[in-house]
């Protein structure tokens, strides 16, 4: 059974490896029968990912390029994946600064709201 691989939707032969048990011989590199297969296909199989219509479709749905659609649906890398879990259970514990006093410009007389600071000594 051939076996490919996916390059942004455009398929390419698997690497191989078989033992011919009469001879004892040793084969490694593309898969022959991957190989046939994209021959008798006329040169390639598949469709590349940014020329998918569908994609072309979705994006522009969204309201973005083909490439940042398709970066949006990528795994994460393991070094990303322990970044988010870090900023998830990250606490911060500020304490609130205490208020000055200050004076309402409406008048009122003194409050905790103002930044006005004390008011002048007379």
């Amino acid at each position: 059974m051939p076996s490919f691989i996916s390059n942004g939707g455009d398929w390419t032969p698997a690497q191989e490896k078989a033992v011919n048990v009469r001879t004892g011989e040793t084969y490694e590199g593309p898969d022959r029968e991957a190989k046939q297969m994209i021959e008798d296909a006329g040169g390639t199989i598949g469709m590349k990912a940014v020329e998918d219509p569908e994609n072309i479709m979705r994006a522009r749905q969204l309201g973005m390029t083909v490439e940042q659609y398709l970066k949006m649906n990528e795994v994460p890398s393991a070094a990303q994946k322990a970044k988010d879990e870090a900023a998830k259970t990250k606490v911060v514990d500020h304490k609130p600064t205490p208020a000055k006093r200050g004076v309402q410009s409406a008048g009122g007389g003194t409050t905790i709201k103002g930044n006005f600071g004390d008011p002048p000594q007379v």
